[in-house]
């Protein structure tokens, strides 16, 4: 039995650029990261997820009235997380944090 394959041409549809960016350093980290959220953002609802690749997800608090944020990860396992930026409940902006020892 042989296979045939075809090509077929397909477009990708409904995958919005992220066009708002923060900064997170130092990456990689073995504890404190300080993140630098851009101006606009303050004026709105903002949430902030970090995510382990097992899909655990927590809400970090800060201050919205502040543009930088300070978090602690010394407690964490070494490893690869995602930090998400929401505004008015949609994603943003995503950045990976690398934990180190």
């Amino acid at each position: 039995c042989t296979g045939m394959s075809q090509d077929y041409p397909f477009n990708v549809i409904g995958l919005e650029e992220l066009n708002v960016s923060f900064k997170v350093y130092p990456n990689p980290t073995n504890g404190l990261v300080h993140i630098v959220l851009p101006n606009e953002q303050n004026a709105k609802s903002s949430k902030l997820f970090l995510k382990d690749m097992t899909g655990r997800s927590i809400e970090l608090e800060f201050d919205q009235s502040s543009s930088l944020i300070d978090i602690d990860l010394s407690s964490y396992s070494n490893g690869v997380y995602l930090l998400e930026l929401y505004a008015d409940d949609e994603m943003i902006s995503r950045k990976q944090i690398v934990k180190t020892h």
